[in-house]
């Protein structure tokens, strides 16, 4: 415990101010003792000896006043290259979140790729089984009937227009079935290797800005508002990355299902593709758009940073927002995926 504290001591030691200090302290000190001790001899006359006395005294105070000065621009030394090491750290973690969010944005594309390709294959003019199978309606905009009452009528008109009985249509079918079944096996793993369940590729990291938040309170950043924002936004994203492929993968899950020719359509199987490529669609459009006005704000912010971002002596100004605001917004982001679940089509 004694040596950790001359270790925070230490430092102040090196400083010329503090070190000057100490020696006029020292000297001061040591010819007052010399004089009270009477082994010096006094200088003759009584004006003489008092202004002595003073010279020597307010000397020892000026030595007191010098060491705490040299303490004082120290402490503010270290303060500041603090200060200047939590906003550098908050930096680079910002920089590292942007990064994060910008990968997940361009994944974002490449699953709505997948998923309008796969939702097109499926819609063909040329098969007419499949058109009804999959009406176009289920992927319009604005209000849509339940997927359920879609599949029982499109199987309904299915056999009413007699293509279960039409083998030319139904082998048509067939082969296109055959066809898709293996592009979704192919297809796959790729939105597996998009995914990140456990948050290892995809990180959005709160560590320095917890950690220096005291210090950054102290600080005048430009842009501290925004940033704030940002971290609360970033972690709902990446909580909402998750629902968004687990959605893409669900969807090519029950389309691998339903053209499985050992299970078959049915209406539960065709209920389940419509709902979830209804719900995938919409998933992945509202979630890009969302990526993309965040990526647009953190850029902005991103650059703002790294042009203005000052450390400057503490100021009542520029103290950040209470902490208690930006824990409300975190603990808010545990729930998104409850969220988006609970507004999904």
């Amino acid at each position: 415990m004694e040596s950790l504290g001359f270790e925070k001591v230490a430092p102040y030691l090196k400083d010329p101010l503090v070190l000057v200090g100490f020696v006029l302290l020292l000297f001061f000190a040591l010819a007052r003792a010399l004089i009270r001790s009477r082994l010096l001899t006094p200088i003759p006359g009584a004006k003489s000896y008092r202004l002595l006395q003073t010279v020597l005294a307010y000397g020892f105070v000026l030595g007191i006043a010098v060491v705490l000065l040299g303490f004082g621009l120290k402490y503010r030394e270290l303060s500041e290259a603090e200060q200047r090491g939590a906003v550098d750290l908050l930096r680079r973690e910002f920089n590292a979140n942007v990064a994060a969010v910008e990968s997940m944005r361009r994944n974002t594309i490449t699953l709505l790729s997948i998923v309008q390709q796969t939702a097109t294959s499926v819609r063909r003019p040329d098969l007419p089984a499949l058109s009804v199978l999959f009406p176009s309606d289920n992927v319009k905009s604005g209000a849509q009937p339940p997927p359920r009452e879609l599949a029982l009528n499109a199987l309904k008109t299915l056999f009413d227009r007699g293509l279960d009985k039409n083998k030319v249509e139904m082998a048509k079918g067939d082969d296109a079935a055959k066809a898709i079944h293996g592009t979704i096996e192919r297809t796959r793993p790729t939105v597996v290797a998009l995914s990140d369940p456990k948050h290892e590729r995809y990180v959005i990291s709160d560590a320095a800005w917890n950690a220096n938040l005291p210090i950054l309170r102290q600080v005048r950043l430009e842009g501290v508002p925004a940033l704030q924002d940002s971290y609360a936004s970033a972690r709902k994203l990446r909580s909402d990355y998750d629902v968004v492929c687990a959605s893409v993968l669900a969807y090519l899950d029950a389309l691998h299902t339903l053209f499985n020719p050992k299970i078959g359509v049915n209406a539960e199987t065709l209920t389940a593709v419509l709902s979830q490529e209804r719900q995938s669609l919409a998933l992945v459009t509202v979630y890009g758009t969302s990526l993309a006005d965040a990526m647009e704000r953190m850029k902005a912010l991103q650059s703002t940073l790294a042009k203005s971002a000052q450390v400057s002596a503490p100021h009542p100004s520029s103290a950040l927002p209470a902490y208690a605001e930006y824990e409300a917004e975190r603990t808010g982001t545990r729930n998104a995926e409850a969220t988006v679940r609970a507004t999904a089509p």
